[in-house]
């Protein structure tokens, strides 16, 4: 009994074993590699695509390859959050100066502890909610401050009274 030949592939553009044959067959039937996949073995010139190569068994038709099994653990992508909380801190931040959207900072200091709280979250992510998460406090901190300036020191709260008949009249109640 001849032993079996031994096997090269590219995956990614990378050079991938030696492997037995059995087991190139069984990447083959996993779809970790297809027909389109270049193999080399021992005496051959140059790399060849899977699928013209002869002696081989061929899969039958129309068998679809068997999914690679679920990891248990896996992070939820959760980029789109972290880019959410960034844009409302932005927007939330940026807004206090023409358009009164400082309560967007709301959405985006929640959205930012949403994200910091998931665990094994990647860099990239975890930067964007940190900053996203900052610019929202900011945006808080430069909507609130004026309020409890003027609530405190302003003497506002003296002529509520004033504002909410002004308000009452205004509306017809």
């Amino acid at each position: 009994m001849q032993p079996e030949r031994q096997w090269y592939y590219a995956i990614a553009g990378q050079k991938a074993g030696p492997i037995p044959e059995s087991e190139l067959l069984r990447l083959r039937g996993a779809g970790v590699i297809n027909g389109r996949s270049l193999v080399w073995t021992e005496g051959w010139p140059e790399w060849r695509a899977l699928g013209g190569v002869d002696g081989l068994p061929v899969p039958p038709p129309g068998i679809p390859p068997v999914p690679p099994p679920a990891t248990a653990g896996t992070p939820a992508d959760t980029s789109g959050m972290a880019t959410s909380a960034l844009v409302f801190g932005v927007l939330g931040l940026s807004g206090l100066l023409c358009c009164a959207t400082g309560p967007l900072s709301v959405i985006a200091v929640v959205l930012g502890h949403m994200v910091l709280a998931k665990p094994g979250l990647d860099p990239h992510s975890k930067q964007l909610a940190t900053i996203g998460l900052a610019l929202g406090y900011l945006g808080l901190l430069f909507m609130l401050l004026p309020m409890a300036f003027g609530l405190f020191w302003g003497g506002w709260w003296n002529h509520l009274p004033e504002v909410f008949h002004k308000f009452h009249q205004g509306v017809g109640i």
